[in-house]
């Protein structure tokens, strides 16, 4: 398998010869590989979607396979990175009969127009386990774009429609619900067991362009969330097993048909209920440790028996695997169980500090998750030290900050949350690390877990040109933007172009929005960039020139002229920034776009082997 994953991800890159250490030697143009063994290749794939469709006067019938699918969270702040993916499928499953599409389904109908005849002959979708996270953020956000499809009635209009309804006979009740559509005849129909592992969140900021309305079912969403909600806090990895729908040789339109089933599928989720309150990490998750250790001792009985069947060589091999997985599941799990706790009060303690850039740091630390338990000790003691660092810069910066935004009033608040902060942060900075070293213990104790990451970062949206095609590199320059830390330039300043101007391990880069230019430096310690320097674009005076190797160019400063320098690493991408810094002080604001400055040809090689840093 480790083979053919470096294959595949060298045909990827284009690569007609693939060489490593005299260990590989193939050429994948002739389709041959010479190292470690002779013989010819064949790539095997499975394309995302496929579709089947035949059609005769009488029958038609669509054969549909989703091979995966993946819903990111767009937001640079989303609790989860993640909303739906498709869950591994068993080893077992895997090797005997390979990989499964996540959704497939099969449909054949026979239609007689003449005679009014309409059959669904066979009709079946299966649909494999998947993992659905949503948090707060995202839900509100999703609620928000919604509510601007449609209008908002007026709840005196809704009363009266609702009383005229019940004034109508039960006939004509029955004709509406029915649309007058004609009935089919369904000789089988399934759908199949559906099982989602949900994660739920009260964090994240919601992008809300609307503005919200009062109305009864607005009012009750905030109610919940605000005083229900808060009470329940998270919900971490439940199984939410909901029963298959069939039906067979029945006589009904499609609107009942999809009534019942929307009915089948909601009593089976009331029946569920319990899961979410017995999944809840203020409670350890009790529901994720019972299911962990049953799924232990499940494999230890069941691999000895698959491996018996077949020999006495495989029954050794199974009675290890299945030992491995008592092990692995009873030590995950009860880490998994503490790391919830010490989550929960990690939080609790974050909310306390009453500081939203440790806060959002915090988050944005807790999200990594590094792929040896090594790494995770030491991401955990960065995360220690975090919290001294910040807790004791807060009595000093917090203070400062809130006499900038509120005078003595906002001074004296500042005070107070430097002190708070003081004991908050470091006390959660602990319990936020021995969080992770605990998730660390559990994805070391339980083989096989896979870490589901975003397929690409969150896309860069011009406010001015709306929605277009994806582009790494104005996606990461948008995301360094975001991660200045202290900093807020995102909700004032449009991203434009960046280049990395230095080679050490912390890098410096350079970023030019609509109203400044800045020089960020790479945070080794916390994550995110610092801000070096910034200066507004119109205090800027004259063009700026090359110098030595050097971006030199002056800005004036309280009557003064200052000279501002930018070391640079290569002459080609000095010369492109003093021609797009140049540009950026001179062109309007109507025609201010990232477009006007950078387009997939104008950007150097250079700047694109960099564009990785975020």
């Amino acid at each position: 398998m480790e083979l053919s994953a470096i294959l595949e991800d060298r045909w990827k890159c284009g690569e007609t010869r693939v060489s490593m250490e005299n260990a590989v030697e193939a050429d994948l143009s002739k389709q041959a590989i010479s190292k470690p063994v002779c013989g010819t290749l064949r790539r095997t794939y499975t394309p995302s979607l496929w579709v089947h469709y035949r059609q005769s006067d009488h029958h038609m019938g669509l054969h549909v396979k989703v091979q995966k699918l993946q819903i990111d969270n767009q937001l640079y702040d989303a609790y989860f990175p993640t909303v739906l993916h498709v869950s591994p499928l068993p080893r077992e499953v895997l090797k005997r009969s390979g990989p499964k599409p996540f959704i497939e389904m099969s449909m054949l109908r026979r239609q007689v127009p003449e005679n009014d005849v309409d059959t669904i002959k066979y009709f079946k979708v299966l649909i494999q386990e998947a993992s659905i996270k949503i948090d707060n953020g995202f839900l509100l956000s999703v609620l928000d774009i919604m509510s601007g499809l449609q209008d908002d009635q007026e709840e005196v209009v809704s009363l009266k429609s609702d009383l005229a309804m019940v004034q109508r006979s039960l006939k004509e009740m029955s004709d509406s619900m029915t649309g007058y559509s004609s009935p089919i005849y369904f000789e089988y129909f399934h759908l199949s067991p559906l099982k989602f592992i949900v994660s739920l969140s009260l964090s994240g900021e919601p992008h809300v362009e609307n503005e919200q309305t009062h109305s009864f079912k607005n009012d009750a969403a905030k109610f919940f969330i605000e005083s229900i909600g808060s009470t329940l806090t998270e919900v971490t990895e439940v199984e939410l097993k909901l029963a298959y729908f069939e039906r067979t040789n029945t006589l009904m339109t499609t609107q009942q048909l999809l009534q019942e089933a929307k009915g089948h599928y909601i009593s089976q989720g009331v029946k569920q209920a319990y899961v979410f309150i017995l999944g809840l990490e203020v409670l350890g998750n009790p529901y994720g440790l019972f299911r962990d250790v049953k799924e232990g001792i499940s494999d230890f009985f069941y691999e000895p028996y698959l491996g018996a069947i077949q020999g006495p060589g495989e029954f050794a091999e199974g009675l290890a695997r299945g030992v491995q997985s008592l092990l692995g599941h009873t030590v995950g799990g009860v880490a998994d169980t503490f790391a919830g706790l010490s989550g929960t009060l990690g939080r609790a303690l974050a909310v306390l500090s009453f500081d939203g850039d440790y806060q959002k740091r915090r988050q944005v630390y807790l999200q990594v998750h590094p792929d040896s338990f090594p790494r995770t000790l030491l991401h955990a003691g960065q995360g220690f030290v975090m919290g001294i660092v910040m807790g004791l810069s807060g009595i000093v910066v917090s203070p400062v900050r809130g006499a900038q935004d509120g005078g003595i009033k906002g001074f004296f608040k500042g005070i107070g949350k430097g002190l708070l902060g003081i004991i908050a942060k470091p006390t959660g900075g602990i319990f936020d690390s021995i969080t992770l070293i605990l998730e660390g213990i559990g994805r070391a104790a339980e083989i096989g877990e896979e870490i589901v990451v975003r397929v690409r970062i969150p896309r860069f949206i011009d406010p001015k040109v709306g929605v277009s095609p994806y582009s790494p590199y104005l996606s990461v320059g948008n995301c360094m933007l975001h991660n200045i830390r202290r900093r807020e330039f995102h909700e004032s300043d449009v991203y434009f172009i960046h280049a990395v101007i230095s080679d050490d391990s912390t890098p410096d880069v350079a970023l030019i929005t609509n109203r400044q230019m800045m020089v960020i430096e790479k945070c080794r310690w916390y994550g995110g960039w610092d801000l070096k320097h910034a200066d507004v674009l119109d205090r800027i005076i004259g063009t700026p020139i090359l110098d030595g190797g050097k971006i030199v160019y002056h800005i004036k400063d309280n009557g003064k002229m200052i000279a501002r320098e930018i070391d640079c690493h290569n002459e080609e991408l000095s010369q492109w920034l003093v021609e797009k810094l140049t540009l950026a002080t001179h062109l309007p604001p109507e025609e201010s776009t990232p477009g006007a400055f950078v387009t997939a040809d104008s950007i150097p090689g250079l700047v694109k082997q960099n564009s990785q840093y975020c």
